[in-house]
């Protein structure tokens, strides 16, 4: 078998083993791995594991998730793929109940059990069938380009007997079937936006998600002239205005993209990100004060919106209002602990306020953050956490632990320190522009 179909296919040569290639970084659900010949190579993490780890899973067996089907009393069909198991992406296409429909739907999962068709395809699929039972319990069923299935219980992907049959099915339920050649076709790990309710796109709005999915995959051409065109045809479909928006907004046109967002809001739609976005605009116009009535808004209808919430933050900083924006910081990090660049901001903001043991606290965990493969930080911003660690425990008057700090941020970063400001921190990026890994929000952050 060639590298090139193990690579690409995630299939293994019997008895052969391959060599484990070194990890150089981690990205989410990417890695970048360095190869026997000194080439770099990035590669899905659930790949590299299944080609060069042992697994105790199974292989797919139709009589494991028939067992399964039986007790299935509500599906619900979600964009996206899956990642260690859960699914990336949050907008339904489907929710049915209906005893019929789950009856077909059953009867379209049949499997190829024979070992040459095991293998594991290198990207996350969909969409997902999410399948709740009777006693709520919830299993993760990802489709693998309309041809196999992937289920986190078994070892390898599991070929259909008839991929068209579940095609059809997802068809028969509302499914676009022009979308979902889309979703075979691209891989989508997330978008990055969401209607923001738990109903089924619409069909209208399914063409709406195609241009919202190529914008996330970094496309432009003809993007707003088709969103026009599908708003004027489909006017109620409050997707289409916060694709519209966001397709604006990144052509860097804030006067029009306000008027896009305020059409969007004055036909009834006050929907967060279209709040969220005419906010940036606002702020980027000089208008703070509306900017942060727009955020308020936003909040009011999603507390969980942690875009709103930073966002915010960073117009009080702007504004020196620092104890509500460390307020919204203080939130935000509860709501997202993971996101790194909140706490590289309120590092800042209390560096500024000469809160100095919240400086330690923040410091620290950005230090645990750079010991992490996942978040990529790079020595510049460890170091900076060190540095800014020393200052605050030297105002403290910890001057045996402020010397250990200052001298790993040198061996990390020998030139931090030496800026106009003699600090890591603005040396590395004002409070203002935090840095660090992007979140992606789903449903839940916005509920």
């Amino acid at each position: 078998m060639s590298l090139i179909r193990r690579l690409f296919f995630g299939q293994k040569e019997q008895g052969n083993p391959i060599l484990r290639p070194k990890i150089l970084k981690q990205m989410g659900p990417w890695i970048l791995i360095e190869k026997g010949d000194g080439t770099e190579e990035l590669m899905d993490l659930e790949t590299f594991q299944y080609l060069y780890e042992e697994s105790n899973l199974p292989d797919p067996k139709q009589l494991d998730i028939d067992k399964m089907l039986v007790s299935v009393r509500r599906v619900r069909v979600l964009v996206g793929g899956l990642f260690k198991g859960k699914p990336t992406g949050a907008e339904v296409l489907v929710d049915t109940k209906a005893p019929m429909e789950l009856s077909k739907l059953k009867g379209d999962l049949r499997i190829e059990e024979r070992p040459e068709t095991f293998g594991r395809c290198g990207c996350p699929g969909g969409p997902v069938l999410e399948l709740t039972s009777e006693d709520g319990t919830v299993e993760f069923v990802g489709m693998q380009h309309g041809k196999a299935i992937r289920w986190s219980r078994w070892k390898h992907d599991a070929k259909l007997q008839d991929g068209e049959a579940l095609n059809r099915w997802l068809v028969d339920q509302g499914v676009r079937l022009d979308l979902l050649h889309f979703l075979f076709s691209h891989r989508i790990d997330q978008s990055s936006l969401t209607k923001g309710n738990n109903n089924p796109l619409s069909e209208a709005e399914q063409l709406f998600l195609m241009l919202e999915i190529r914008r996330s995959l970094g496309e432009d051409e003809d993007l707003l002239e088709r969103c026009n065109q599908l708003l004027e045809e489909h006017p109620a479909a409050i997707y289409g205005y916060i694709v519209r928006a966001t397709i604006m907004h990144e052509r860097n046109a804030p006067a029009e993209t306000i008027a896009a967002c305020s059409d969007a809001i004055d036909r009834g739609f006050p929907h967060p990100h279209i709040l969220n976005i005419r906010a940036k605009c606002l702020n980027s116009l000089q208008d703070s004060q509306k900017a942060i009535e727009d955020l308020t808004s936003a909040l009011e209808l999603a507390p969980r919106f942690v875009q709103a919430l930073q966002g915010r933050a960073m117009i009080y900083a702007g504004l020196e209002r620092y104890e509500e924006c460390l307020k919204d910081l203080d939130l935000a990090t509860q709501i997202a602990p993971d996101w790194l660049a909140l706490y590289t901001f309120r590092m800042g903001i209390n560096l500024i306020e000469g809160n100095h043991q919240a400086v330690i606290d923040d410091c620290a965990r950005l230090i645990e953050f750079g010991k992490e493969p996942m978040y990529a930080l790079d020595d510049s911003m460890v170091a900076m956490a060190h540095w800014n660690r020393a200052k605050a425990y030297s105002e403290l008057g910890d001057e045996e632990k402020a010397k250990q700090d200052f001298e790993r941020a040198k061996q990390l970063d020998p030139v931090i320190g030496m800026g106009p400001n003699e600090s890591g921190f603005y040396d590395k990026g004002e409070p203002s522009s935090p840095m660090g890994k992007p979140i992606i929000f789903t449903k839940t952050d916005i509920n």
